[in-house]
């Protein structure tokens, strides 16, 4: 099977990401092109320099709580929205994670200083529907910045060890853990 005439952009942007991720800003653009299966040249016709390229391959996800749980709060029980949601933030994070850490250390001035979006909008969206669930009466009464900052921090935690070991965890282990961060969460810990 010959290879097509054309690539779509987003395939350029996924190898050059993975590229980018695996050995940082030095790959050199001459090899993301070959990888991507077209020249160079072609490349920069898209892409007017390597740093343009890099910033567009380590686009951040966002992660919008409300459209993420959708109508499902309503019908479930608090625990299970909890898992969905913390199963959620566990794929977003994997995602974004990686992304960030890279932006954060690339040598370009501007990307450093330019601060990622992000985080506080997923803190205010987790917030807030905590607090949607305390005024229907399905949660007790807590901080409810507090016990987001806890279970975003506890996912966070998952996927930095999972990027520093570089073994993804698979659905069952990760199932196990984010029920348990939840459970622990909602009950405390049981002292005997």
């Amino acid at each position: 099977m010959s290879r097509p005439t054309t690539i779509d952009t987003n395939e350029i942007l996924e190898t050059a990401r993975t590229l980018f991720l695996k050995r940082g800003f030095t790959v050199s653009t001459a090899e993301i092109a070959r990888t991507a299966g077209i020249s160079e040249g072609s490349l920069f016709n898209r892409f007017p320099s390597k740093e343009k390229l890099f910033l567009a391959s380590m686009d951040l996800p966002t992660f919008d709580v409300d459209n993420f749980l959708g109508e499902k709060t309503e019908a479930n029980e608090l625990e299970a929205n909890l898992n969905v949601l913390a199963v959620g933030l566990l794929d977003f994070l994997r995602i974004r994670l990686p992304r960030v850490m890279m932006l954060k250390s690339n040598p370009i001035e501007t990307i450093r200083s330019n601060p990622a979006a992000g985080p506080e909008e997923v803190l205010h969206g987790v917030k807030n529907y905590l607090e949607r669930e305390i005024k229907l009466g399905r949660m007790e009464n807590c901080d409810s910045e507090v016990f987001a900052r806890m279970l975003i921090g506890s996912m966070v935690n998952y996927v930095f060890f999972e990027l520093l070991s570089e073994r993804r965890h698979s659905q069952e282990e990760t199932r196990t853990y984010t029920e348990g961060v939840v459970s622990v969460l909602l009950y405390g810990v049981e002292s005997r």
